[in-house]
């Protein structure tokens, strides 16, 4: 499970994502873009025990309608 916390810095838009393994706030690696109708993924990585955290992602348009799957 992969828990999302707002960020505490107003100008930032993404969301902070914490690390499925120790709890602490992961920073965005890398983005591997969606796939007609497969999922991407958001690759966060932690500072504190460098794991990577996998997060589906649908693109900056969010998920696509049932009609388009």
């Amino acid at each position: 499970m992969v828990l999302e916390v707002m960020s505490s810095d107003s100008k930032s838009s993404e969301p902070a994502v914490l690390c499925e393994r120790c709890g602490t706030s992961a920073s965005l690696e890398t983005v591997v873009q969606p796939l007609g109708n497969e999922p991407g993924a958001q690759l966060y990585h932690c500072p504190a025990c460098k794991h990577l955290t996998w997060v589906q992602w649908w693109g900056w348009h969010g998920r696509p309608a049932a009609d388009q799957l």
